[in-house]
């Protein structure tokens, strides 16, 4: 039995024709459901994985039908600048912080500027940096989403005892801070 290794694992993407029984993998490895099956059932890592990026991929959908503005990538992006709290973040910084590319944050970023969400300016220290502000259109979202997003929380968290959402919470920290070291 083929196994994949970490690297493998996330760069599995469904293959062109959907009709197609399989995954394929950026070194051309072509994996049938029931060969992944398989190697799901024999470890609890590789299910732990897939259901986190399951759960990831359903996060996000409820998130883009949850916000009217804007995807819910780009609500966390806004909730990350609203994090930095002492000057407003470079784009480096942003992207270091949400833990996506440059290139992603930048794409990110432009969509929400021309919807009027955020605004860039120079550094006023050094002008090759740009600086990344929301403007004033957000205030009225925080309250618009504020209670609907705490509630969906709640809802969500409803039949999972606090021990236990501390334990999951510990061991994702844990795998993020694996990511991090990479």
């Amino acid at each position: 039995m083929k196994k994949l290794s970490i690297g493998q694992f996330f760069s599995l993407l469904p293959i062109d024709n959907p009709g197609e029984m399989g995954y394929t993998t950026k070194k051309v490895i072509t994996y049938s459901f029931a060969e992944v099956n398989a190697m799901q059932s024999h470890s609890p890592q590789f299910e732990f994985l897939r259901q986190v990026l399951l759960l990831s991929n359903r996060i996000q959908a409820y998130g883009d039908s949850f916000y009217s503005e804007f995807s819910a990538k780009q609500w966390h992006l806004l909730l990350y600048v609203q994090g930095f709290r002492n000057s407003p973040p470079t784009l480096n910084e942003l992207a270091a912080q949400m833990g996506t590319s440059h290139q992603n944050t930048r794409q990110m970023v432009s969509r929400l500027e021309k919807k009027g969400f955020l605004s860039l300016s120079p550094d006023p220290d050094d002008r090759r940096k740009t600086r990344i502000e929301l403007t004033e259109r957000c205030a009225p979202l925080w309250e618009k989403y504020q209670q609907l997003q705490e509630q969906s929380i709640q809802a969500l968290f409803r039949d999972i005892p606090l021990p236990q959402q501390e334990q999951a919470l510990a061991v994702l920290q844990r795998l993020n801070k694996y990511f991090e070291k990479t």
